[in-house]
């Protein structure tokens, strides 16, 4: 009798479990439903606008009580960085407001985000310093003195690196993340000022404002191994998210270069607005947004035809340099088992007798993995390669996406946004149709 009741109970747990993820997956399917990712954009008045950038279509303004240069989105999408005249300021994405600022001093140009979200490292060129900011107190954690006015700033996708360009000396310091210290000085351009790193982490690639060239950098032996020339004044530069592509904007010839990762070529010139400035690219890689300082606009590309498609009058004079797109917003976390088998039917990879989630992300939610090691930590970089870590925190390994996961990466977004429901529901019936087998075993 004891027996039954306690089959009995196992099976109410288990039902209990199945009935609390469907419902999940039902809240996610409605709420996810329109939902696309935004470009946050400095212009009029002080205001930042924010742009739909499913309609192109500027949604809400806010005032954020100075005009910020740098801007960065951190990767969950929840809060947007902006910082400019000694001001460090943080908004709210679910509410469009803002919840935070705080006087750093100095004249900060360059903002970038870690993949875990923890740390924001703000560039301060007055004072020759990088500012360590924990995103969750909002405070200078560190300060780290560089070379002669540093500007840039981009994180490695696993999160162990970042790299700073400096103006006037014309390098790149290369910062360790864990130990906040500083492991390669790189010798660049003539006044390098943006840069990005690729989504495997392999390359970053920086502008060099005033010798028309960018530098590309091979990231694991932090030495320049090409050097590409662009138009006239090269600042902002982002990269696709499958890697392929990296755009650059020609400040004083008003275009925007297409670099071909694999041979580090100019492929295609897009004329833009009047002198471009910030630039970034959406998570599913079909449009380029770039901020046009010299004419209070944002021009889109469409990626497909390296043609632009729309142009947004947001007013004054945008700067946007950073990454101020936010991710794709179809990025869940499910409940599983406490690592037994009994509620982790779906688990794949590396998880352990410690991982708690599954990690869903974009519009490849169906084929997540869960990353949980040892410590519990789950990552993922945006692009949807998957950086498995080590208890020290050291990326064990790449893991790159399947060629259905890259095809789907690139699927225009109306498509995608009507993929996400189909991939829920059938996360839902995948869960359900595990819980049946092992009942049936168990009987």
């Amino acid at each position: 009798m004891k027996k039954r009741v306690s089959s009995e109970k196992s099976v109410g747990h288990k039902l209990t479990t199945v009935l609390v993820i469907v419902t999940m997956s039902f809240v996610m399917l409605t709420s996810s439903a329109g939902a696309v990712p935004y470009a946050y954009i400095d212009g009029n008045n002080n205001n930042i606008s924010i742009i739909d950038t499913a309609n192109n279509n500027v949604t809400d303004t806010i005032d954020v009580g100075f005009h910020p240069m740098g801007v960065a989105v951190n990767p969950a999408g929840t809060k947007v960085y902006l910082i400019g005249n000694g001001i460090f300021s943080v908004i709210n994405t679910a509410t469009n407001t803002v919840t935070n600022t705080v006087n750093i001093g100095g004249a900060p140009q360059g903002v970038a985000v870690t993949p875990d979200g923890k740390k924001a490292y703000v560039t301060d060129p007055a004072n020759n310093r990088i500012d360590v900011i924990n995103t969750t107190t909002n405070s200078i954690t560190a300060t780290l003195n560089v070379n002669v006015w540093p500007i840039g700033v981009a994180v490695n996708p696993a999160g162990t690196k970042a790299y700073v360009t400096n103006l006037r000396s014309s390098t790149v310091s290369v910062i360790d993340i864990a130990t906040n210290s500083f492991t390669a000085w790189v010798n660049v351009g003539y006044h390098p000022r943006g840069v990005t790193v690729t989504p495997d982490g392999a390359k970053a690639f920086v502008t060099n404002t005033d010798n028309e060239t960018v530098s590309v950098i091979n990231t694991v032996t932090d030495t320049v191994i090409n050097t590409v020339n662009v138009g006239i004044q090269p600042w902002g530069v982002a990269a696709s998210p499958d890697g392929k592509k990296v755009y650059v904007t020609n400040y004083g010839s008003n275009n925007t270069s297409v670099i071909d990762t694999a041979t580090n070529t100019v492929i295609d010139t897009v004329n833009v607005g009047t002198n471009p400035f910030g630039v970034a690219v959406t998570p599913d890689g079909s449009k380029v947004y770039v901020a046009n300082n010299g004419d209070g606009t944002v021009s889109i590309i469409n990626t497909t035809t390296n043609t632009v498609t729309d142009t947004i009058n947001v007013g004054g004079m945008p700067f946007a340099f950073g990454q101020f797109i936010g991710p794709d917003p179809a990025q869940q976390i499910l409940p599983v088992g406490e690592g037994s088998s009994e509620g982790s039917g779906h688990r794949s990879g590396n998880g352990d007798s410690e991982g708690k989630a599954i990690v869903v992300r974009g519009s490849n939610a169906s084929n997540s993995t869960d990353n949980t090691n040892a410590a519990g930590n789950i990552t993922q970089s945006e692009n949807n390669t998957q950086v498995f870590r080590q208890k020290d925190g050291t990326a064990e390994a790449n893991i790159e996406q399947i060629p259905e996961q890259k095809k789907a990466a690139t699927t225009p977004a109306k498509e995608s946004k009507k993929a996400h429901g189909f991939e829920i529901i059938y996360g839902v019936v995948s869960l359900l149709a595990v819980f049946c087998i092992n009942e049936r075993k168990g009987n």
